[in-house]
């Protein structure tokens, strides 16, 4: 990628990272402690050797040429109403901690609009954190599109006995015509969830989940731990849900990474093997972050997930969103009658 100079203020400029910026990216980075963004191994797998989607890297150059601030743009295939479209998304904008309070995030975002803007873009989206969300919030154009949730099913319970399971507890929807499926636990990627998504709900929208993608999402070289399950019935690939442990006040809980399922009925017996596979591993809780048009909230309240309270939670996951003028009108096919259908996966490094 050749890096170009955009604009200049005061004593920065912004321009493209390549690879060549990678120790200096790291060096912006290095105050903050948490893997893996202060790892030269996950810059490299999300952003400059990503194989699914086209990523910049805009950074803020003191004269010097150091890093003072960046923020990555990456475009996406995203389903509207079974159509394709190409989303751009906002992840990765970091500030060194000796620069803040400067404009540099502002500028950053700015520049990034108006590149997009002379390229034909059509919507552009982002997930702030607690600190970001208050500068959207002034940014002209952004627009809140929604609140995501966090639902939560509790796993052990402790009493006078000690810890007790709650499989019990979790319905089982009958089967019907699916009286031979089986779950199974993968090592890799059967096959992608576009097609199951597009046939269970036609006017769903959601990021790209091609087998290439999952491969590179869960399988790529990421720091997490992933643990994928298929719901097969015959030689059909009916859904699967994808887990990953997380710290959560204090104690490890399952997290449901994505979930994608031909009906509630494959997407609730995925959840029973989420439990059980949580249960084995000592996991407190199962946790499911979704938005408000979740195909399988029926399946989430048969497995006894219940909505978290937003109060109770160590940051709020909000989607953003700047949709460009194309022929004279702005995006609204894809703003505002979007049915998004948007997890963690997504939110995590989309």
């Amino acid at each position: 990628m050749e890096t170009k100079l955009r604009t200049a203020t005061g004593e920065f400029q912004i321009d493209i990272a390549t690879m060549s910026d990678l120790p200096a990216i790291l060096e912006c980075t290095s105050f903050d402690n948490r893997a893996p963004y202060n790892e030269a191994s996950f810059w490299k797998w999300r952003y400059f050797e990503n194989p699914v989607a086209d990523v910049k890297v805009y950074v803020a150059r003191t004269v010097d040429r150091k890093i003072a601030a960046m923020q990555s743009v990456s475009a996406y295939t995203i389903h509207v109403d079974g159509q394709k479209h190409i989303a751009h998304c906002l992840t990765g904008a970091v500030t060194a901690p000796h620069f803040r309070r400067r404009g540099l995030f502002r500028l950053l975002v700015q520049t990034i609009v108006q590149d997009l803007s002379g390229q034909g873009a059509s919507i552009l989206f982002t997930f702030p954190n607690k600190l970001s969300v208050q500068a959207f919030r002034r940014f002209p154009g952004w627009e809140k599109h929604e609140l995501l949730s966090l639902y939560m099913r509790p796993l052990m319970s402790l009493h006078r006995g000690g810890p007790r399971s709650y499989d019990r507890e979790v319905t089982v929807l009958p089967r019907n015509e699916l009286s031979d499926l089986e779950i199974v636990r993968q090592q890799n990627v059967r096959i992608g969830g576009d097609e199951l998504l597009e046939n269970s709900n036609p006017h769903l929208s959601f990021i790209d989940r091609s087998k290439k993608y999952l491969t590179w999402r869960y399988y790529g070289g990421t720091a997490n731990e992933y643990e994928m399950f298929y719901a097969v019935c015959g030689s059909l690939n009916e859904g699967y849900v994808v887990l990953t442990p997380r710290q959560f006040k204090g104690f490890t809980v399952g997290l449901v990474v994505d979930l994608v399922a031909r009906s509630n009925v494959v997407a609730n017996e995925l959840l029973r093997a989420a439990v059980t596979h949580s249960q084995r591993k000592g996991y407190r809780m199962l946790a499911f972050l979704v938005g408000r048009t979740n195909p399988y909230r029926r399946a989430l309240n048969m497995s006894r997930f219940m909505k978290w309270p937003n109060a109770l939670l160590p940051r709020r996951f909000h989607v953003y969103t700047y949709a460009f003028d194309q022929n004279g009108r702005k995006a609204e096919l894809i703003v505002r009658n979007i049915n998004w259908y948007l997890t963690w996966g997504d939110t995590d490094v989309a």
